[in-house]
């Protein structure tokens, strides 16, 4: 395993060592999954996700834009690996302060880019941002669910 590690990490210069699957977010997610109905199509087609934890801050290239998770689809030949078909990354200095509520809401963000098609459940994608998508989350919660107490 640490040599799969130390390839990744070569090849995209990062430190993987900060950078880890985490439990702390399993009953968040779980709830979500189970009472979101909007999210039931995750459970009924059998996908799996997991969670990693990042100690690295991360802003979207280019910009100052901070970003608190980002979802990705686990490739195929990841999965011997990975028994997970998607992660979702959370960027940890970037949600310090953030309350349950708006992690629960993050999280919800980035399981609504799970994307399955509609001609064959077993092929699935990640979702890209979609105002009709995503509407869900600004009509319930505003433009600013998830600025902190200190911003």
């Amino acid at each position: 395993m640490a040599l799969f590690g130390t390839r990744i990490s070569e090849c995209r210069g990062e430190d993987m060592g900060k950078y880890h699957i985490t439990h702390d977010y399993d009953s968040l997610l779980d709830e979500l999954l189970k009472l979101e109905e909007r999210l039931a199509y995750i459970s009924e087609n059998g996908i799996a996700v997991g969670i990693v934890a990042s100690e690295v801050a991360k802003k979207k290239s280019g910009g100052t834009f901070k970003v608190n998770a980002d979802c990705r689809k686990v490739p195929t030949y990841w999965r011997t690996f990975v028994p997970y078909d998607f992660l979702i990354t959370v960027y940890e200095p970037n949600c310090a302060g953030m309350d349950i509520d708006q992690l629960r809401i993050l999280l919800m963000h980035e399981l609504l880019h799970i994307g399955v098609r509609e001609d064959d459940p077993l092929k699935t994608f990640v979702r890209d941002h979609d105002l009709t998508d995503f509407r869900c989350i600004v009509d319930e919660y505003g433009m600013d669910w998830s600025k902190t107490r200190t911003e």
